[in-house]
């Protein structure tokens, strides 16, 4: 929800975040066309959306493709003309 509303209205938003979401591969929210500052995270162990990207169920048992969480990322640099890597964190997994 989070992609569609920043590609739908970024002149509305000063910024947005996807927690725990990567982008759709297709649809709405898939392009957007204008630059916005975004924080994204990704959890590798997530089970259900995954990191890497690739199929998901949701309603209904459906199926759909979602981008990776880098490539999501790279999406939103790209617009935003940050050709660097991307400040990543790893964090310890509770014991």
């Amino acid at each position: 929800m989070a992609y569609r509303i920043a590609s739908a209205i970024p002149h509305r938003l000063a910024a947005f975040a996807a927690i725990l979401a990567p982008m759709p591969e297709s649809g709405p929210g898939s392009a957007p066309q204008a630059a916005l500052p975004a924080l994204i995270v990704g959890g590798t162990a997530d089970p259900l959306l995954p990191y890497r990207g690739g199929k998901y169920r949701y309603a209904f048992n459906l199926m759909g493709r979602l981008r990776s969480i880098d490539d999501s990322d790279a999406v939103w640099r790209g617009l935003g003309g940050l050709h660097d890597a991307p400040a990543t964190s790893a964090i310890a997994p509770r014991s």
